[in-house]
């Protein structure tokens, strides 16, 4: 049982017709989705299932299931070809069965801040690499979490970042910005759903939600907190967004 993911093909696409292949507790299953599941830090689309022409049943987060595994040397292992489950309340599952024909639409206001916040915890990551003078400071990352309202990383340094460090990365995270740095997303050659994102000279592996470019963000705070002998917080907060709701469109862009 597997779900055809769109937002792969539009990332920017808020609705689509569905075909209902599974439903259980876990939530209803289709054939394909635009929303976007829980995974690396980022939170789950919220939205409605729209039946019966006009009847919108909420759900209220989107989960992955289980699928199959994508090992390659030069890319995270990951799973693939899953199942993509939209939670519904226990009480409407009975209104829906298989075969069944619906649209499946997100919020979009939510999905815009949230793929703004994994944008801007992105360029906070290429400051930090720059920073440094660190080759794939990922690998430091020990938690993660791209919420709404903000995003943090969770880091484990022998050496903390200290203050004056901390504000070349506000520098540099807002020259990004300012210089409206154009935002890439591009898979695996091996397969559709690993993929890799791209500003400038800045490459890494990440299936999330990304804005086009950089300008959206606004000027952003990063800040930091200790949260042990090793262990340091970084929280990036983005109070000057400019929400790119323009961009959602309800047909497949050809572009």
């Amino acid at each position: 049982m597997r779900t055809e993911k769109l937002y792969y093909e539009d990332y920017f696409l808020k609705e689509c017709e569905a075909t209902v292949i599974a439903v259980g507790k876990q939530g209803v299953v289709c054939d394909q989705t635009v929303a976007f599941p829980e995974g690396g830090g980022q939170e789950g689309d919220r939205g409605f299932l729209i039946i019966n022409e006009n009847e919108k049943i909420a759900f209220t987060d989107t989960q992955k299931g289980v699928g199959d595994v994508f090992l390659e040397q030069d890319f995270p292992t990951i799973n693939v070809n899953t199942p993509i489950y939209h939670c519904v309340a226990e009480e409407a599952l009975e209104k829906f069965e298989v075969g069944m024909k619906i649209k499946v639409c997100i919020d979009i206001e939510r999905r815009a801040r949230l793929t703004v916040s994994h944008t801007a915890i992105h360029l906070v990551l290429m400051a930090i690499e720059k920073i440094r003078g660190e080759k794939d400071i990922i690998r430091y990352v020990k938690g993660a979490a791209i919420k709404e309202e903000d995003a943090r990383l969770d880091f484990f340094f022998r050496e903390k970042l200290n203050d004056e460090q901390l504000d070349k990365i506000n520098e540099y995270v807002n020259q990004i910005i300012a210089d409206d740095c154009k935002i890439e997303l591009y898979p695996h050659a091996k397969q559709k759903e690993a993929v890799y994102w791209k500003c400038l000279d800045y490459i890494c592996a990440c299936g999330g939600t990304h804005l086009p470019s950089t300008k959206y963000v606004g000027a952003v705070s990063v800040i930091k907190k200790s949260k042990g002998k090793n262990l340091q917080r970084i929280t990036v907060k983005f109070p000057n967004v400019q929400l790119p709701l323009d961009l959602y469109h309800e047909t497949m862009s050809l572009s």
